[in-house]
C-alpha cells in the first residue's frame, strides 16, 4: 500500500530526568490518489484507521527502529477524532520514550489543535 507524501522531517531529542525521549514531526499529505481511499465508503472517501496505523508503523520503523508489528508491542490506546479526507494536509508527531512507549498524533497542518487521530503503544527495547 502506498504512503502519504511526506515533507521535511524534524527529529529531535529531549533528555528528561526519567529518560530520553525522541520526537519526530513530519508533514504529510494524504493524497486522494492513494489506494487506501478506494472502497471505504461510496458516499465519502476517507482514509481508514488501519491505514493510519500503517503509516505510524512505517515511521516508527524508519526513524526509531521500532517494529510495531513485533512481539511485546501493545496499542494501549487509539482514538480517531476526525476523518481524513482526500488531499488533507497534516503534521504527524511521534514521541518515542526509550524502551517503553511511542505516542503519536496526526493533526491538521493548518491548525494543530484539530486532531485526526492519536494513540499510544507500549514497546520493548529496540527489537
Amino acid at each position: 500500500m502506498n504512503l502519504p507524501d511526506f515533507g521535511k522531517e524534524e527529529l529531535s531529542e529531549d533528555r528528561s530526568p526519567d529518560g530520553r525521549c525522541s520526537v519526530l514531526r513530519i508533514p504529510a499529505v494524504f493524497s486522494g490518489k492513494m489506494d487506501w481511499f478506494d472502497g471505504h465508503f461510496d458516499f465519502q472517501r476517507i482514509f481508514p484507521g488501519v491505514g493510519q496505523l500503517y503509516v505510524i508503523t512505517f515511521l516508527a520503523e524508519k526513524y526509531f527502529g521500532v517494529n510495531l508489528n513485533g512481539e511485546g508491542v501493545c496499542f494501549d490506546m487509539v482514538k480517531y477524532s476526525r476523518m481524513i479526507l482526500p488531499d488533507t494536509e497534516t503534521v504527524i508527531t511521534l514521541t518515542m520514550k526509550k524502551g517503553s512507549a511511542l505516542n503519536f498524533v496526526i493533526a491538521d497542518a493548518g491548525d494543530e489543535t484539530t486532531i485526526y487521530s492519536q494513540g499510544k503503544c507500549s514497546v520493548t527495547e529496540k527489537q
